[in-house]
């Protein structure tokens, strides 16, 4: 299967991915919040994508169809 990088979606802004490859891993989409506030932004879909293996979270917060903040947890 062909994954696309983090960078190709900040980049190219595509539809959200349900799998996604992040600094070597893949992660794969287990959540969507809409409708959320975090730091200064408003108004924010955040989607959370899990990688079993290394058992962390990375999520995408995401405004108007630009992804704004990314974390990890």
């Amino acid at each position: 299967m062909d994954f696309r990088t983090i960078e190709q979606i900040m980049a190219e802004q595509p539809s959200i991915e349900r799998k996604i490859k992040f600094r070597g891993n893949t992660y794969k989409l287990i959540n969507t919040t809409h409708d959320i506030s975090h730091r200064e932004f408003t108004d924010l879909t955040c989607y959370t994508y899990r990688n079993e293996e290394i058992q962390q979270n990375l999520l995408l917060y995401c405004r108007i169809g630009k992804i704004v903040i990314i974390e990890m947890e």
